[in-house]
């Protein structure tokens, strides 16, 4: 009888052991599923998607409010290609100067004045030569100046034919180009220039110089020329500079391409994520891939 006492209180210990560690399994069991099963869910990717496709095809109208039977990310094309676009939008035009350009123009002028310096009265062979028609009758104007009226405007057309060529001439049919497209500036590099560090710079087509636009953006060049002449013809200055010249930078459209390209190549995907019990297409809306 003693040893049965004894034994009792040790079994109804044991027993209560083996309960609280049953108990605490439990405990540990469901909060392992509670942190595992919605991370599962979490990282089920488009079978919130995959239920609507079940349901609906696209250009058909939702009878309900559709919410995601689960949490999953997609790419957002849409929005990819916009950033895309508005990346390369961003890309200013290209320009470079010419170096063919450059000196076909400069050799015409020093001919052009040269002939004039020496006397010659017969530019016929020049004007061939150089594949010109002197629709103005530019040779013969300036041949009727008197000599010092002569000498000063020749001097003007050497200096403001080396400013227009170092400046830059364009084309306005390449400037009208860019400009239909909604660009009012533009990044020209001048690889004329031998310097280290010939970096390009931006410049608004309003300041540009071309053919059409000489008389006018000369203007404060050959302004000092009219103060010592009073009659100075700057606009015979801008003829002869039409006729000799020819636009000396050019548009560099595919290499405008090529920095586009890069630049949108750095534009990542862009993601969204659809939580669960999130509403995806509201009732009576058309349902869209």
């Amino acid at each position: 009888m003693n040893i049965k006492k004894i034994q009792l209180p040790e079994r109804r210990h044991k027993k209560r052991e083996m309960q609280q560690q049953l108990s605490l399994f439990l405990i540990v069991l469901t909060v392992f599923l509670a942190m595992v099963v919605p991370l599962l869910s979490t990282h089920s990717s488009g079978n919130g998607l995959k239920d609507l496709g079940s349901q609906y095809e696209e250009g058909e109208l939702s009878n309900d409010d559709i919410f995601a039977t689960s949490s999953f990310q997609y790419v957002d094309e849409e929005q990819t290609q916009k950033l895309i676009e508005q990346r390369m939008q961003e890309i200013l035009p290209y320009f470079s100067f010419s170096l063919r350009s450059s000196t076909v123009s400069s050799r015409r002028l020093e001919t052009f004045l040269a002939l004039f310096y020496q006397g010659e009265t017969d530019f016929a062979d020049f004007l061939q030569k150089e594949g010109i028609i002197d629709e103005r009758n530019i040779v013969g104007r300036i041949a009727g100046l008197a000599n010092e009226q002569q000498q000063l405007l020749l001097q003007a057309i050497k200096e403001s034919g080396s400013y227009v060529l170092e400046q830059g001439l364009f084309d306005t049919e390449d400037l009208k180009t860019i400009q239909d497209q909604g660009y009012e500036t533009l990044i020209v590099k001048n690889s004329l220039l031998r310097q280290a560090k010939n970096e390009p710079s931006t410049h608004s087509i309003a300041t540009l110089l071309t053919k059409e636009n000489l008389q006018t953006q000369l203007a404060p060049v050959l302004e000092p020329y009219e103060h010592i002449d009073s009659q100075f013809q700057s606009f015979l200055v801008v003829d002869a500079l039409t006729m000799l010249l020819e636009p000396n930078v050019d548009y560099e459209a595919v290499e405008t391409l090529a920095l586009r390209e890069e630049a949108a190549a750095e534009i990542p995907e862009q993601v969204t994520t659809i939580e669960r019990g999130e509403k995806i297409i509201a009732k009576d809306t058309v349902v869209t891939s």
